[in-house]
C-alpha cells in the first residue's frame, strides 16, 4: 500500500511524458528532491496545468507508490510569473532552479535550500538588486549551506589577522599578503571580505537588503564564480547562456 502526504515544493524541472502527462522534479522542504508524475498535466483543462510549470511554488499532495510518486492535488502559492518579463531575469531564475536541482538530494531535509531558492526568485521579480549581485549572493550562500563555507576570520593558511587582502580558492578562504603564492588567488578589498562574511552569517531573509560599490561587486563575482568552479563539477546551461549572451 502506498501513502499520501502533502508538502510545500518548488518545481525545478518539467518534462513531457507521452501526449498529456508530465514528469516533475520538485524541491520539497522535508523530503528533498522528488521525481513526481502528473497525469494529464498537459491537457488544457487539467487541474494540474497551473501547478506543473517551472518556478511554480505551492502545496502538493503526493502519493508514494512502490516505485514512484504521483501528484494527486496541488494549490498554487506563487508562480513567479513576472520573472519571464526579461530574458536576463528568466536566465538567472533558470540558473537558480538548475543549481538547486543539482545539489539537492532525495529523502533529505532541504528546508534551507528551498527557502534560499524562493527568496532569490522573489528578488529577481522585485528587480531592485542587480542580477550580478543576486547570483553571487546565491552562489556563496548555497555553497555555505552544502558544506563549502568560505573562511573569513583570519588567514586560512597561517591564521594571521593582518593584511588580509586576498582569497585563496583552493584553500577556501582569505589569506594574508605573506601567503600569496598560489595562482588560485584573487585580490580582495576589505569591503569584499565583509560582504562575503555577511552573506555567510546572515539569515536568508536578510540576504538581499544591501547594495555594494561596483569594484566590490566585481571582486565578489570573481570569487563566487571561482568557488563554484572549484567545488561544483557541473556546467550550468542557463548561466552559460547568460554569461556569453547577456551580461
Amino acid at each position: 500500500m502506498g501513502t499520501e502526504f502533502k508538502t510545500k515544493a518548488l518545481v525545478l524541472h518539467e518534462m513531457q511524458i507521452g501526449d498529456y502527462d508530465k514528469r516533475l522534479i520538485l524541491l520539497t522542504k522535508e523530503h528533498g528532491k522528488l521525481t513526481v508524475f502528473a497525469k494529464g498535466a498537459k491537457k488544457s483543462n487539467s487541474k494540474f496545468l497551473s501547478v506543473s510549470q517551472l518556478f511554480c511554488y505551492g502545496e502538493y499532495h503526493l502519493f508514494k507508490g512502490r516505485n514512484n510518486y504521483s501528484l494527486n492535488k496541488a494549490e498554487l502559492i506563487d508562480s513567479f510569473h513576472s520573472i519571464r518579463k526579461s530574458i536576463e531575469g528568466l536566465s538567472v531564475g533558470l540558473y537558480i532552479l538548475e543549481f538547486s536541482e543539482y545539489v539537492s538530494m532525495e529523502n533529505h531535509n532541504e528546508q534551507n535550500l528551498l527557502k534560499l531558492a524562493i527568496y532569490t526568485l522573489k528578488q529577481i521579480e522585485k528587480d531592485r538588486v542587480k542580477l550580478e549581485l543576486i547570483i553571487s549572493i546565491f552562489e556563496i550562500k548555497l555553497l555555505s549551506l552544502i558544506g563549502y563555507l568560505p573562511w573569513t576570520q583570519s588567514c586560512v593558511i597561517c591564521n594571521s589577522s593582518e593584511k588580509l587582502n586576498a582569497f585563496n580558492i583552493k584553500a577556501g578562504g582569505i589569506i594574508c599578503d605573506s601567503c600569496i603564492n598560489d595562482r588560485a588567488v584573487y585580490k580582495m578589498s576589505e569591503g569584499t571580505r565583509y560582504t562575503i562574511e555577511y552573506i555567510t552569517k546572515q539569515p536568508i531573509e536578510k540576504l538581499y537588503n544591501f547594495s555594494v560599490e561596483d569594484y566590490i561587486l566585481l571582486e565578489l563575482q570573481d570569487i563566487s564564480k571561482a568557488l563554484v568552479k572549484e567545488n561544483i563539477e557541473k556546467s550550468f546551461k542557463a548561466l552559460e547562456f547568460l554569461n556569453y549572451n547577456l551580461l
